[in-house]
C-alpha cells in the first residue's frame, strides 16, 4: 500500500491495511442486554480538572461544531471508564474507589477537590 499524505507522494510502504473492526450486524441484532448510566452535567469539567485537558470542544458547542460535531462531548478516557464500569458489575468487578480497599488517596489530588 502506498500512502498519499497531505499531497506528498512516494511515502514509504506502510504495510497492509488493518483488519475490519466494524461491529458485526448479527451481534447487533442479538444483544445480550443493555445498561443505562447517569452522567453528571459537570463531568467534563471535573475530568479536565484532574487530567489537565481543557480542549475547547469539550465545553464550547461552537468549537465542537467547527470540528464536525453537533454536540460537546466528554474526554475519551473518561467515556471509556463510564462505559466499562456497568458491564463489569455482573462479573463482580468494581471500579477503583467503589470498595473500602480501593479508597486510596491519589497523589497530587487537590484536597478541596471536586
Amino acid at each position: 500500500m502506498r500512502a498519499s499524505l497531505l499531497g506528498l507522494h512516494g511515502v514509504a510502504d506502510l504495510g497492509t491495511m488493518p483488519a475490519d473492526h466494524r461491529f458485526p450486524e448479527d451481534a447487533r441484532a442479538h444483544p445480550l442486554g443493555s445498561v443505562s448510566q447517569h452522567v453528571d452535567k459537570d463531568i467534563a469539567h471535573r475530568y479536565a480538572e484532574v487530567s489537565g485537558d481543557w480542549a475547547a470542544h469539550h465545553f464550547d458547542i461552537e468549537v465542537a461544531r467547527a470540528v464536525g460535531f453537533d454536540f460537546v462531548f466528554t474526554h475519551g478516557l473518561c467515556t471509556m471508564a463510564i462505559c466499562t464500569t456497568p458491564p463489569a458489575r455482573p462479573v463482580g468487578r468494581r471500579a477503583p474507589g467503589q470498595g473500602l480497599a480501593d479508597r486510596r488517596p491519589v497523589r497530587g489530588a487537590d484536597p478541596d477537590g471536586l
